[in-house]
């Protein structure tokens, strides 16, 4: 199932950061495939964070849904080719 591959991965990769200290992901910014509850698929963009403070690793993650600017990104070249033919 895609959930439990993709968790996988990600534990992995995560042991592997801890254990060597190198990042394979952008931490600013990357963009995966989400996972709703519902089994649907979605595009998301993930920033990482990290803090150690008195001793203590502290992780952060955002994500955010980027679903309708990835529809916007698919849309602008079609969109471009019928204002560059409309000139023809």
């Amino acid at each position: 199932m895609f959930g439990d591959r993709m968790r996988k991965l990600h534990e992995d990769g995560f042991r592997r950061y801890l254990a060597s200290g190198q990042r394979h992901v952008n931490w600013q910014g990357t963009e995966l495939i989400g996972l709703r509850k519902n089994g649907q698929e979605f595009p998301v963009e993930v920033s990482l964070g990290e803090l150690t403070k008195e001793g203590h690793r502290v992780f952060t993650g955002f994500i955010r849904d980027i679903g309708e600017r990835k529809q916007a990104e698919e849309r602008e070249p079609r969109r471009f080719a019928r204002l560059l033919f409309a000139r023809a």
